[in-house]
């Protein structure tokens, strides 16, 4: 054989032996760490675009700029990892041209209101929150998000003092005399309080409450998972959920309640749906199901609805004090129903053209005269009543929602949000589990750490969301987020720990 044949041929075997063991060691990733980054100038297989489009300004070599709120990106593994450390790269800037019209149907989420309050709205909130969020439960559509940056915490002024409490902050003004601990056992206090990315344990309880056995229906039916609050008082919970299954999907339908006190689940009861793979879009009524506590202590107790967007319900109960927490999808109403809710700003839509109507937030109406356009309020403070004609509404804002006054909780401490406005709130304390990201230049740059194994995958496909809430640049010289690089760093088991996990669990 000639010699430059043999060299050929040393060379094609020694780029075939490279090849498999660059191949074996990207997808098995023997040490059990990797790490990957997308700059947005070309794909990237494992970080995805930033999606969807309408909301992002790409091209033309520059970076990505985000122009609405939320945007979403995927993660793609080879293998199973726990963890994984994600670093955001980003800049406020202002936009220098007119983006791109996009038509209604195509954004979606656009929001809108009266010409004049928009102006006041974006004059006055330039996005100060931006959080990062895993997918954790897809039925669900819950993310669990982690905070990037909070301009309203790092731009407390010198009136506020900062002390580090059971791993996070205790901000207080200067004048303020109460501690953290104190804080969460002296109700005047309470009310005077804030808390961002912390849920901290409430004692709350209600003078002179008796508990109702009298059982009453809502006067509407709503759409997929909920939760809200619930007060007892040596009583048991009783519920009685009238299901529909629409049939727009094919996937096997659930329902499933929750009952959790300060975090801790205590119990959980799951309802089948029909049992039936059909998407024909015609309901199927399901019949009710019946829900009953053990004797309960007193207290407030939160009741987790985890269903899919085939199933409907309506609510019978006997407990007097419930308060749906954040949002309200309302399916059907019965009547005219009216709610009542604690909100600053209510944030209403709705996806059908015959559900298109005028709803009033206190004093102000609001009119919903497109659908999938998204219309928010101005802000008010205090309780307000809320009037709708028509089901096929989502409501939602940071706050609670009842069916009247007096049946309103809302246990928790005030969250920090892009509304919040620390003077006019007369907020005093704020307790907060986050640290201000780094300074790079004009960048910012700040890592957040997620426990894959709580992640919700499909085809080794973790799904992520950018949260800035009150984005919204329509026309030159508005704030959009710019972002330079997405940076994640994975971890878990090596492939030594694998083989000694496996030879252990056969011996």
């Amino acid at each position: 054989m000639p010699d430059w044949l043999k060299r050929l041929r040393m060379v094609l075997w020694s780029a075939l032996f490279l090849a498999v063991g660059y191949f074996l060691f990207y997808g098995i990733i023997p040490f059990g760490r990797i790490e990957y980054s997308n700059d947005f100038s070309s794909p990237d297989y494992f970080i995805g675009r930033l999606t969807p489009k309408e909301r992002v300004i790409s091209g033309d070599g520059k970076f990505p700029l985000v122009t609405g709120n939320p945007v979403y990106f995927n993660l793609k593994t080879t293998r199973p990892f726990s963890k994984a450390g994600i670093t955001l790269r980003y800049r406020r800037i202002e936009l220098d041209e007119d983006p791109v019209a996009v038509t209604e149907d195509e954004a979606g989420q656009e929001l809108s209101c009266s010409e004049e309050l928009a102006k006041t709205y974006l004059e006055t909130n330039d996005a100060p929150i931006i959080e990062l969020g895993m997918l954790a439960d897809k039925n669900a559509w819950r993310y669990d998000l982690k905070p990037v940056e909070n301009k309203l915490l790092d731009g407390l002024g010198s009136e506020w003092r900062a002390e580090e409490w059971r791993g996070a902050v205790f901000y207080s003004r200067k004048d303020g005399k109460a501690s953290a601990d104190g804080l969460l056992k002296d109700p005047d206090r309470y009310k005077k309080a804030a808390v961002y990315n912390f849920n901290p344990e409430t004692h709350f309880t209600i003078k002179g409450y008796t508990a109702s056995h009298a059982p009453h229906s809502q006067l509407f039916s709503l759409r997929g998972s909920h939760e809200f609050y619930v007060y007892a008082k040596n009583e048991k919970l009783y519920f009685e959920f009238e299901l529909l299954d629409l049939n727009l999907d094919k996937d096997n339908e659930f329902f499933e309640i929750i009952i959790s006190r300060n975090g801790e689940v205590i119990d959980k009861k799951e309802f089948g749906g029909d049992g039936l793979a059909d998407d024909s879009g015609r309901a199927t009524a399901l019949g009710k199901s019946t829900y009953e506590s053990a004797l309960l202590e007193e207290g407030i107790y939160k009741v987790g609805i985890r269903a899919n967007d085939d199933m409907v319900f309506r609510l019978t109960t006997r407990q007097e004090k419930i308060s749906y927490i954040n949002h309200m999808r309302i399916y059907e109403v019965y009547g005219r129903p009216r709610l009542f809710s604690d909100i600053k700003r209510l944030y209403v839509k709705t996806a059908d053209p015959k559900n298109l109507q005028e709803a009033k937030f206190g004093s102000e109406a609001i009119f919903i005269t497109k659908p999938f356009k998204q219309y928010y309020s101005k802000i008010s403070y205090g309780v307000k009543e809320i009037v709708f004609e028509k089901g096929g509404l989502i409501l939602a804002g940071e706050g609670v929602f009842s069916f009247g006054p007096d049946n309103l909780i809302n246990p928790g401490i005030r969250k920090i949000s892009q509304d919040t406005d620390l003077d006019k709130e007369g907020i005093e304390y704020i307790i907060a589990d986050y640290m201000k990201p780094e300074e790079d230049g004009d960048w910012m740059v700040k890592r957040v750490d997620f426990d894959l194994t709580k992640a919700y995958k499909e085809n080794r496909t973790y799904s992520f969301l950018i949260s800035i809430p009150g984005l919204e640049a329509s026309k030159k010289g508005d704030t959009v987020v710019e972002i330079s690089r997405i940076s994640v760093e994975l971890t878990g088991n090596s492939l030594y720990e694998k083989v000694r996990r496996l030879i252990s669990e056969k011996l």
